[in-house]
C-alpha cells in the first residue's frame, strides 16, 4: 500500500488496520472478510477512530468545534526529547489550528498537534489551542509547560556509617551534556567533590552531617535533596560479666541504646529492637513482632519500648508489676526504667509511674506539669519541666532528690543508682544528641507538637521522619529560651517521627 500522509491517529483490528486523517476521512487496509475495512462512502468529519477484532469503529463530529479540557501540565528537561500537546477536537470539518504561546500566536503551529523538539528554558510558558470552522470557534483553556536545566532522577539517599569505614553517596540526573557536579557539606563546596559519586573513606565524627550536591550545564543547575550522613557505632565497657559488653555482631543503624541492670538495648533505625546480656528473667527477650518502635529504656530487670502509636510494650521481671502497663496508657512520648518501677511521660506534659513503690518511687508529684524529659534511679524519679526546672522523688537516703537551690536552665536529667544528673545549659552549648527521637502528639486543633528547650547560642533543627531512616529539616530555632513546635502537616500522623539535631 502506498504510504498514507497526514495522519492524525490510528488503530489496529484483529487483522486490519485503519487511519485517520487530518481532513476527516479514513483509511482502512487489511482482512476484510467481514467488510471491516470497507468503509462507508461519503463517511467524513470523523474525529476518532478504533478497531474491533472482525470490526470497525468511527465517530464522526458536526457541529461547532469543542476541545477536551485542560491539558495536563509538563515538564521536560532542557535539550532532550520532544513534548507533544495534542487535545482531542470534535466538530464539522474542515477545521482550522492555531496554538498559541503565552497568549501570542505561536508561527507555524497550525496543526491539532503541537511537537516541540530540543525544548529550551525559552519555551517554557503557556499554551493553548485554538480551532474553527464554518459553525464557530474555541480555544482550549491554556497548559503550562515548565523546563527544568537538570532532572535529578534519583536523590542522594542519607546513611548510617561507621566510624572509620567508607561511605558513598550517589545521584543520578538527566539533562544535556556536558554535566558538573559539586558536592556540598552542610551547605558549603567540598574541594575537588565533582563527581556523580561521592566517596568518603576513613571516616570520622566530624563528617556527619548533611550532604547535597548541585548539578549544572548549560542551561543551568539544579540542586539535590539534602542526604545525612550519621554513625551508627555503638561502643560498650565496664562489667561483661552476663555479656552485657559484647556488641551482637552485624548490629548497624542504631539510633538510640539503653542500659539495664546487666543487660543492654539498641534501636535500629528501621523501629526494631535488639537486646544482649544477662537473660535470666527474659529482659533481653524482645517481643516477637515488636516493630515501630521510637525508643527503648532499661530497667534493672526489666525492658521497655515506646512504639510510633504512643503506646508502651514492656518485657522481663515483672514482680513488683514493673512490665504491667496501666490501663489506657496511650499518648506516651518518653519512657524510663528504674530498679523495679517505670516511668512514661504523656504529650500533654505529666508522668505516669507504676512498679514498686516501697520508696515513694512512684508517687507523682501533685501538680507536675509541663514536662519534656523524665529518667529513673534505683528507688528515686526524676522530671525535666519545660522551664528548666527539676522535679524529684522516692528514695532520697544518700541526697539523690535534694535538688540543688537554684538549679535552673536545665536542658537533661539522668538518675543513677543513689545518685541524680542534671546538664545546664551553661559555657558552651549542650549538645541534643541526634539519635532523640521525640514521638508528636496531638493537640486540640488535630496537629501535632512538643515542648523543646533552646540554650544560647545554640541552632537547634526540628527533623521529621516517615522511616526512622531518612530525616529533613522543617525547623529551625536559633534564639534561646523555651518553644513549642507544632507541625500542620496532614496525613498518617503516626507515621510521622521527630528529633532535635545540632548541625
Amino acid at each position: 500500500m502506498r504510504t498514507l500522509t497526514n495522519v492524525v491517529a490510528i488503530a489496529g483490528g484483529g487483522e486490519h488496520s485503519l487511519a485517520l486523517r487530518a481532513d476527516g476521512t479514513v483509511a482502512a487496509w487489511g482482512d476484510n472478510r467481514y467488510g471491516q475495512t470497507n468503509i462507508p462512502a461519503g463517511l467524513t468529519n470523523v474525529v476518532a477512530i478504533a478497531g474491533g477484532a472482525y470490526h470497525s469503529l468511527a465517530l464522526v463530529a458536526y457541529g461547532p468545534p469543542a476541545v477536551t479540557p485542560k491539558l495536563a501540565d509538563r515538564i521536560v528537561v532542557a535539550g532532550l526529547g520532544r513534548m507533544y500537546f495534542q487535545p482531542a477536537v470534535v466538530g464539522a470539518r474542515p477545521m482550522a489550528y492555531q496554538w498559541q504561546f503565552n497568549g501570542l500566536p505561536l508561527p507555524g503551529a497550525t496543526n491539532g498537534l503541537l511537537v516541540l523538539t530540543n525544548v529550551s528554558p525559552a519555551q517554557a510558558g503557556l499554551y493553548a489551542l485554538s480551532v474553527s470552522n464554518a459553525f464557530g470557534s474555541v480555544t482550549a483553556a491554556t497548559s503550562r509547560l515548565a523546563v527544568v536545566p537538570v532532572w535529578i532522577r534519583t536523590q542522594p539517599q542519607s546513611l548510617m556509617a561507621q566510624l572509620g569505614g567508607t561511605a558513598t553517596l550517589t545521584v543520578e540526573v538527566q539533562g544535556i551534556e556536558p554535566l558538573s557536579y559539586q558536592w556540598r557539606f552542610n551547605g558549603v563546596n567540598l574541594a575537588g567533590a565533582t563527581n556523580a559519586a561521592l566517596v568518603l573513606t576513613n571516616l570520622q565524627a566530624r563528617q556527619g552531617g548533611s550532604y547535597s550536591v548541585l548539578v549544572s550545564n548549560p542551561y543551568g543547575s539544579a540542586i539535590s535533596q539534602d542526604a545525612w550522613l550519621e554513625f551508627g557505632t555503638t561502643l560498650a565497657w565496664g562489667d561483661n560479666a552476663y555479656g552485657q559488653t559484647n556488641i551482637p555482631a552485624g548490629l548497624t543503624n542504631v539510633v538510640a541504646i539503653a542500659g539495664g541492670g546487666g543487660h543492654s538495648l539498641a534501636l535500629r533505625a528501621d523501629g526494631t529492637v535488639a537486646a544482649w546480656g544477662y537473660n535470666g528473667d527474659g529482659r533481653t527477650n524482645v517481643p516477637a513482632g515488636l516493630t515501630s518502635v521510637v525508643a527503648v529504656a532499661g530497667g534493672y530487670y526489666h525492658s521497655l519500648a515506646l512504639r510510633a502509636n504512643g503506646t508502651v510494650v514492656a518485657w522481663g521481671f515483672n514482680g513488683n508489676g514493673e512490665t504491667a502497663i496501666p490501663a489506657g496508657l496511650t499518648n506516651v512520648v518518653a519512657v524510663a526504667g528504674g530498679y523495679y518501677h517505670s516511668l512514661a511521660l504523656r504529650a500533654n506534659g505529666t508522668v505516669v509511674a507504676w512498679g514498686y513503690n516501697g520508696s515513694g518511687q512512684t508517687n507523682v508529684p501533685a501538680g507536675l506539669t509541663n514536662v519534656v524529659a523524665i529518667a529513673g534511679g534505683y528507688y528515686h524519679s526524676l522530671a525535666l519541666r519545660a522551664n528548666g526546672t527539676v522535679a524529684a522523688w522516692g528514695d532520697n537516703g544518700q541526697g539523690q532528690t535534694n535538688i540543688p537551690a537554684g538549679l535552673t536552665n536545665v536542658v537533661a536529667v539522668a538518675g543513677g543508682g543513689f545518685h541524680s544528673l542534671a546538664l545546664v545549659g551553661v559555657g558552651v552549648p549542650p549538645r541534643v544528641p541526634p539519635s532523640i527521637v521525640l514521638q508528636p502528639h496531638p493537640i486540640q486543633n488535630g496537629h501535632f507538637g512538643f515542648n523543646l528547650v533552646n540554650q544560647p547560642g545554640q541552632h537547634l533543627e526540628v527533623q521529621v521522619s516517615t522511616n526512622l531512616a531518612q530525616w529533613s529539616t522543617i525547623q529551625v530555632f536559633t534564639n534561646s529560651g523555651t518553644f513549642y513546635f507544632e507541625d500542620s502537616a496532614t496525613g498518617n500522623y503516626e507515621r510521622r517521627f521527630y528529633r532535635l539535631r545540632l548541625p
